[in-house]
């Protein structure tokens, strides 16, 4: 069954109702805070800890960017994916940062073992990928 167009339109205008709005976020708004509370000590500490990887490395702090990216995203991953879904979709952000990394002229084995130790934080078993990858 295909809704008229008039219907949709209709319960559209329904859902930006401001006082529609209102009313949702004064009955989740606490909830919401405190979720969003814990979420974001959740992101400084992983964000801490990949840092501290980081100064293990020795990355200057120009470099940080890109590895707190890759961190960013496996920690996404985790919260979408779990199981060989995570891995699999972590092991090719990690081959996609690790090349991006080695075209742009970073040592090669140290973006290895620099993005292993990340994915170890995540409990992913990585390596490198190969030429032929």
């Amino acid at each position: 069954m295909v809704r008229e167009a008039t219907t949709r339109i209709a319960k559209y205008k329904a859902k930006i109702d401001a006082d529609v709005i209102r009313a949702r976020i004064a009955a989740y708004g606490d909830n919401m805070k405190t979720l969003q509370e814990a979420r974001q000590a959740e992101i400084a500490t992983i964000q801490n800890d990949i840092k501290g990887i980081l100064d293990e490395h020795g990355v200057a702090p120009t470099l940080v960017l890109p590895f707190m990216r890759i961190g960013m995203k496996l920690y996404k991953l985790s919260k979408k994916h779990t199981g060989s879904v995570f891995e699999t979709e972590a092991k090719y952000e990690l081959d996609k940062e690790y090349h991006r990394l080695v075209d742009s002229g970073f040592d090669a084995s140290k973006a290895e073992a620099i993005l292993k130790d990340i994915a170890a934080y995540f409990n992913i078993s990585w390596s490198a990928p190969t030429a032929a990858s």
